[in-house]
């Protein structure tokens, strides 16, 4: 039977995994309504990936989630990895990582640190989150049946259990819904890379593997045996762990235990096998992220091999990058040009760890714990910013090495607020634009001068001593804009001399309303005239969507 209803959303999601869960609830504090599709009944309790990087944990503790991801987590103040013939044997090598730093160190470039936790607790406390949120709707059991676009995207979803289906209409859709994603399925998108780069068998058992250990506590135990070779993962609780070897779907639960066993060095191990999955590593980049009103996100749009630990946190960040686009689009304070700098800032970077991934995962762990410089520092060239003269920090190794730098396109430098070291740089974004300077005064003057009063953009009075400016690049007079994802939009070494000019110049090229200057009332700043009527047409989208979707 099929039932049809027309609900037209701001945002329909396809995918509940960490790139959809993430955007979701993104969305949801920005105040867009978006409707989540899972086609699965409940979660998985397969974990999947257990490393959450310092990066991805800047995000949660923007939504306010850090101390219920750590809670979850195992400790990360141990080792990366250590590597022998069992889990039981005297260690072969032990493997150092520069991603497990805490926040409680002064040099330490983040208000956050990694996490170990597994993929299916992450989930867990993204669901849980989301359940407070008014705007967000989660709908696990709908499975995408097709899509239909013009200027906006009509879908059909099917119950798989009852087999009643209906159409659910939305301004845009985001496929997050994997490597085997139906959304990119059905816009004929091609990937591009590697396939079948190993045939891979994860398995999730529960063992008392800790007294096997003794003091030797790592994240990760490489075993490199005659009997076994694979990597075992604990996944936050106590008995609870992940091996992935080499195999093939079929493997049998007695074959399993027995190989586990031998990983473990202990022939009597009691072992009970608690779901298996297997897969093939990939390499492979989608042609485009975006086509007309549809996106894709998460391993959707790009797939990584288990090498360097980019895949859900790559996900997660490409979440964080498209949200805040949406939602200004949506909310009238951009144009829908905006979403193309989506593509052009993500794919390039989707390109460089992808590929990256594939050495990292040849070299068995030895270089995948050293990427700061890859997590922090990853950067735009192109996008939704204003390119300055500047060149990037020079570094040995780009890589394993961050270096600080507020250059647009870059992540903005952290800097604690507070002697207690609570309060950081990083905590002010997120909501909207923030312009940063010793100079508050003049910039609000500029900012009152330039956009309307409800235009998403504040000052903030940092940064304000000598180093702080070196670092951020700025002179006394000078400011900086930042995203609401925490990437610098653009920079004045110093105030130029007609500043609500360029301060609107900026915005305009930022957010890509230039295609709006037909708009303008007579008399009116570019920008206030803009904005408004932009935002008017964005509100009514939104209006209906939340309509809709009672």
């Amino acid at each position: 039977m099929s039932t049809d209803s027309t609900q037209p959303l701001p945002v329909l999601i396809v995918g509940a995994g960490p790139a959809g869960l993430t955007l979701s609830l993104l969305l949801a504090r920005f105040g867009v309504q978006s409707m989540l599709l899972e086609r699965r009944r409940t979660p998985s309790v397969l974990p999947r990936a257990t490393g959450v990087n310092v990066r991805s944990m800047e995000i949660y503790r923007s939504l306010g989630l850090q101390a219920a991801i750590d809670a979850v987590s195992m400790p990360t103040d141990v080792p990366f990895m250590l590597v022998g013939e069992t889990l039981a044997s005297p260690p072969r090598e032990t493997i150092a990582s520069n991603q497990w730093g805490r926040s409680t160190d002064p040099s330490w470039p983040s208000p956050s640190h990694a996490n170990w936790c597994s993929q299916d607790q992450l989930e867990a406390v993204l669901l849980e989150a989301l359940r407070d949120e008014p705007h967000a709707q989660l709908r696990f059991g709908a499975e995408l049946v097709s899509l239909r676009t013009t200027e906006d995207v009509e879908a059909r979803v099917r119950d798989p259990r009852t087999g009643e289906t209906r159409s659910v209409r939305a301004r845009y859709l985001v496929g997050a819904d994997g490597a085997n994603s139906r959304v990119r399925e059905r816009l004929g998108i091609a990937m591009r890379g590697p396939t079948g780069l190993s045939s891979e068998l994860t398995v999730l058992f529960g063992a008392a593997l800790e007294a096997l250990l003794d003091s030797r506590r790592f994240c990760m135990y490489r075993i490199d045996g005659e009997q076994a070779n694979g990597v075992l993962r604990p996944t936050g609780r106590a008995g609870r762990w992940l091996f992935g070897t080499a195999g093939a779907p079929g493997t049998s639960d007695a074959q399993l235990v027995a190989t586990i066993r031998a990983a473990a060095g202990d022939p009597q191990l009691a072992v009970e096998i608690i779901a298996t999955g297997a897969w093939k590593a990939s390499a492979r980049v989608a042609e485009t992220f975006r086509a007309g009103p549809v996106l894709l996100v998460g391993d959707a749009a790009h797939q990584h091999t288990p090498g360097g630990g980019f895949g859900m946190n790559s996900a997660i960040q490409a979440a964080h990058n498209l949200a805040w686009k949406l939602a200004a689009v949506l909310h009238g304070h951009a144009g829908d040009a905006l979403l193309d700098t989506y593509e052009v800032e993500r794919r390039p970077l989707a390109e460089i760890t992808t590929s990256l991934s594939v050495p990292m995962l040849r070299a068995r762990g030895r270089t995948s714990g050293r990427t700061l410089g890859i997590v922090l520092g990853a950067r735009y060239e192109a996008g939704a910013l204003v390119p300055d003269a500047s060149a990037p920090p020079v570094l040995d190794d780009p890589i394993a090495d961050y270096a600080p730098c507020a250059r647009p396109g870059h992540r903005a430098p952290h800097l604690w607020l507070d002697a207690a070291r609570t309060s950081s740089t990083l905590d002010l974004f997120g909501g909207e634009l923030v312009l940063l300077t010793a100079a508050p005064d003049r910039w609000e003057a500029a900012r009152a001068a330039a956009v309307d009063a409800a235009f998403p953009l504040q000052v903030r009075t940092v940064p304000v001593t000598a180093a702080d400016r070196e670092l951020y690049g700025v002179s006394p007079s000078g400011a900086v804009l930042v995203r609401q994802d925490g990437y610098v939009a653009a920079r004045w070494t110093s105030a130029p001399d007609a500043l609500p000019r360029a301060l609107q110049a900026a915005l305009r090229t930022v957010l890509r309303l230039g295609e709006e200057k037909a708009t303008q009332a007579v008399g009116e700043p570019g920008l206030v005239a803009i904005g408004r009527s932009i935002r008017e047409r964005g509100r009514e989208q939104l209006d209906l969507g939340l309509a809709g979707a009672q």
